[in-house]
């Protein structure tokens, strides 16, 4: 297999594992009025596609979750009194690892996909 076939495929089951954790913090979001809205199944298609612009895609969006949720939450979290406790630390920790995840193998997929010169 191509590496650039594993970097899409593991793209996609990162991003997908990120979904638990952005459904779960979104829902507590509503909860407080400051959802954010940010679309990641656009970026998934192109890059199930084989379109190296789902990569850079990924790579924008995952990116943005990352920004947004360490503006709107980090001083709470270092802090030590986000939300709920625990259960929103870990919401919030999963969002992060897995948009990082997502970040990486798609920067990753965004290199191995561009086509070659010369």
């Amino acid at each position: 297999m191509a590496p650039v076939e594993r970097l899409r495929r593991w793209t996609i089951a990162a991003s997908l594992a990120s979904l638990p954790f952005i459904l779960a913090h979104t829902v507590e979001d509503f909860g407080q009025g400051i959802a954010q809205r940010v679309c990641q199944c656009l970026g998934l298609v192109l890059v199930a596609r084989g379109r190296p612009a789902g990569f850079r895609l990924t790579v924008w969006i995952g990116l943005i979750w990352i920004a947004g949720a360490l503006f709107e939450h980090g001083r709470a979290l270092v802090a030590g009194h986000f939300r709920t406790g625990v259960p929103s630390v870990l919401w919030i920790g999963g969002l992060l690892l897995t948009q990082g995840a997502c970040v990486v193998l798609a920067w990753a997929g965004a290199r191995g996909a561009r086509p070659k010169r010369g």
